[in-house]
């Protein structure tokens, strides 16, 4: 598997140390992540982010800040970010290496020894185990020094300094912080050292991604303690959780325990490459990053949409899903994803999303129900097997019938059999950017790619149920034979070579130049096919495609936006309006295909455009692909530093455009 590592002086320098990001996950929605340098520059950084529910996480440990003594000598391996831009201690600088897989490993050296750093989650456990191995030097004559900071807060708040915020006491071999009733109390197991009261607070720790988007960007961490480790003998291991453990009572439990859970890591990503057939390079790489984001929710599966602040969204989530689970060989858990979904289905609707901090699903979305049946065809296409989707059917007809009769937000599909959709100051399709009550791309009307997502569910579904149920079934076609027969005349312009984006109840067109037309294309059942065709998708490329995706508005146009960065206003306002979309790739190189043919020269073409991708996972989420760049070059990262789509639409590439062949290029 080809292997990704940042070292020497792109990790010795905070500007630079600080630019690479590295994820572990647990399938629960629980993370730990950080920067390469060890400098926690968001709020959701953590050593320890507990998901007791999707919905609600907790940043719990935040850091930890070694130091290691040898004689008169000491060296921090740890990291913080303070005001003025003071940054102590600076334990970057002695970091020789790292690597994300099989998982985050840190190579530091100084002096005569070299101390290798590795860290993991525990599989359905909010856990974290971190171990330190002394790969040279005299460990008899060597100190270990850690001092625990815990933040105990909301994973999207910050905490400050405050009298008797955390309790703190010890058992057997752990040690106990606890906080807010409502918070996860924390349990830190050793397999050797002693633990010395000294409990201070590190005042505003600052974190500069989150200065730069605008937000609370400082906040008070809590120290115990700390825990020294004398006469190196053996490897160390901590091991941190939000659920009492049982193997705590001694040291050699807590060994046992944290060896098991490095031992399971490797084991389980081998199980992971089988499952995908052994997939070769580059796709061996998102194959192991995919699992980040599937998740257990309840007894059911789901997909987290980005590390780290979303949860699960279901347009997100159905859009994912053929990349994340039926290229990669987990089908049974893409039912159970589909089934997760269908049972919160309501009016022809499925959930927009599960919000924070409580359960009652938001289905404001137009497209999430039509990107479900497109999930439930792509089941069928990579198993073969349509008697699964059968006690699914009830909701795929209702999202149909739905749809044809009128639902929430104005969906209806009129008489040409094009969906409407809108409702005053609510964002329905992707383009979903609100700030207050501003709606940034409302996209009230006829949307290009609603209506081609409408007609690619209906030959899904006329497809899916035609075994048991034939009258609707043809009424399934019927309907779609309707929405083709009026696309083209309604959406196509002759004069730009492009579709317009969104044409209005009394038909205005809004001209702008976006990729949404792409789905008209892309979709396994096209709605726009033949020369004009082919000659979107040229306009598309010229004027959209950058090397790190798709810009989501044309930059001739006036509402374009090319930088995205600022506060929220100044973020939304050019989330949609420019801004580059990884994931858009893979519309556009299924409509590229679809349109030009699946010859070689095609192919090719289509790795040398996505080649810039690729070289991505060694860049921003060492190992993922992240969100969203900005419109202009450099098409500097932003957003989320790993993002399902961005990741998942690569490995449907690969599986369905590519035939699993290696994505590496063939010149």
């Amino acid at each position: 598997m080809r292997q990704i590592a940042v070292s020497g002086p792109s990790v010795q320098q905070p500007q630079q140390a600080v630019t690479y990001e590295w994820l572990s996950t647990n399938g629960l929605g629980g993370f730990a992540s950080g920067t390469v340098g060890g400098i926690n520059t968001r709020r959701y950084h953590a050593v320890l982010l507990a998901a007791p529910k999707v919905e609600n996480r907790f940043v719990l440990l935040a850091q930890l800040l070694e130091e290691v003594r040898q004689g008169d000598r000491s060296w921090s391996l740890g990291a913080a970010w303070y005001p003025d831009d003071v940054i102590h201690p600076q334990g970057y600088t002695h970091l020789h290496r790292f690597t994300p897989y099989p998982y985050p490993t840190w190579i530091y050296t100084a002096g005569d020894w070299i101390i290798e750093k590795q860290l993991t989650m525990v599989k359905g456990a909010n856990t974290t185990v971190v171990r330190y191995r002394l790969a040279a030097g005299d460990g008899k004559n060597m100190q270990l020094v850690i001092r625990p900071l815990f933040a105990g807060r909301d994973y999207h708040a910050t905490r400050r300094a405050t009298p008797e915020c955390f309790h703190v006491s010890q058992k057997n071999q752990c040690l106990i912080v606890s906080s807010a009733a409502d918070m996860p109390t924390t349990w830190l197991g050793c397999n050797a050292g002693e633990f010395s009261p000294e409990e201070v607070w590190y005042e505003n720790v600052r974190y500069p991604a989150e200065s730069a988007r605008g937000l609370d960007d400082e906040e008070d961490l809590f120290a115990p303690g700390r825990i020294t480790f004398t006469n190196w003998d053996r490897d160390i291991y901590l091991v941190i959780t939000a659920e009492e453990p049982d193997y705590a009572a001694s040291a050699a439990g807590v060994e046992a325990y944290g060896r098991q859970a490095f031992t399971r890591v490797a084991e389980e990503q081998e199980r992971l490459l089988a499952l995908a057939q052994h997939p070769p390079g580059v796709a061996a790489l998102l194959t192991l990053a995919a699992d980040a984001f599937v998740i257990r929710r309840g007894r059911t599966t789901s997909i987290i949409a980005g590390y780290p602040w979303f949860t699960d969204w279901g347009r997100d989530t159905m859009i994912a899903l053929p990349g994340l689970l039926l290229a990669t060989g987990r089908a049974e858990e893409a039912l159970s994803t589909l089934k997760t979904f269908a049972a919160a289905a309501q009016d022809g609707l499925i959930p927009n999303r599960f919000p924070d901090r409580h359960s009652t699903p938001e289905y404001n979305t137009v497209d999430a129900a039509l990107w479900f049946i497109y999930a439930c065809e792509r089941y069928v296409t990579h198993t073969n097997s349509p008697a699964d989707l059968e006690p699914i059917w009830p909701v795929i007809k209702a999202i149909i019938t739905g749809y044809l009769a009128g639902t929430r937000f104005n969906i209806q599909v009129d008489k040409r059999g094009l969906v409407h959709a809108g409702a005053a100051n609510t964002q329905l399709t992707w383009m979903d950017a609100k700030v207050g009550d501003w709606v940034v791309t409302p996209r009230q009307g006829f949307p290009v790619e609603i209506s081609a997502l409408w007609y690619n569910a209906l030959r899904s579904a006329a497809a899916l149920c035609s075994r048991w149920d034939k009258r609707f079934s043809t009424l399934c076609y019927e309907q779609a034979e309707l929405t083709k027969r009026h696309f083209a005349a309604t959406f196509w312009d002759a004069e730009r070579d492009y579709l317009a984006d969104v044409v209005d109840a009394a038909g205005q067109v809004d001209a702008s130049l976006r990729p949404n037309q792409l789905f008209a294309m892309s979709l396994p059942y096209p709605v726009f096919t033949g020369k004009d065709a082919v000659r979107a998708v040229r306009r598309v490329w010229q004027e959209l495609l950058t090397p790190m995706g798709i810009r989501s508005l044309a930059a001739t146009d006036t509402r374009y936006r090319g930088v995205y960065a600022g506060d929220q206003w100044q973020r939304d306002g050019a989330y949609h309006q420019g801004t580059v979309w990884a994931w858009l790739m893979g519309p556009f190189i299924s409509a590229y295909i679809k349109t030009h043919g699946a010859g070689r020269r095609q192919l090719n073409q289509a790795r040398l455009l996505l080649a810039p991708l690729f070289d991505h996972l060694e860049q921003a989420g060492l190992g993922h692909i992240s969100e969203i760049f900005s419109g202009d070059s450099p098409h500097l990262p932003a957003g989320c530093p790993a993002q399902a789509w961005s990741v998942a639409e690569l490995l449907r590439l690969w599986a369905e455009e590519f035939a699993r062949a290696p994505l590496e290029l063939d010149l």
